[in-house]
């Protein structure tokens, strides 16, 4: 699709595919063995004057514009992998079934 112009055309696009990403996280997580619905954390979406602050402080010079359209984050999740073996295979099923813009590791100690 086209990049999207304003925060309301965004939040509309990520209200449609809500449904489809729940879909795909709960498949991710059927198909890792040893992780559970348990292990999956889907978050709300990012709240909007989160996303807007986000987008003026840290879009606002990307070209092309507009800031909003280079928020990636407003469908989250989290999925808590109890073994490097989990990690990866995690890893593997999403570079099989997904484009990845941007991810995060965090590692609880």
């Amino acid at each position: 699709g086209k990049p999207v112009r304003h925060l309301t055309d965004l939040y509309q696009a990520a209200e449609a595919a809500k449904p489809e990403f729940e879909t795909f996280m709960n498949s991710l997580v059927n198909s890792v063995a040893g992780l559970s619905r348990a292990d999956l954390d889907i978050a709300p979406m990012k709240q909007r004057a989160r996303a807007s602050q986000k987008a003026r402080e840290e879009y606002t010079y990307r070209i092309p514009g507009p800031a909003e359209s280079w928020l990636y984050d407003i469908l989250r999740a989290s999925v808590i992998c109890k073994s490097y073996k989990q990690m990866s295979e995690v890893n593997k099923f999403l570079k099989e079934n997904v484009h990845i813009v941007e991810c995060q590791n965090r590692f609880a100690m």
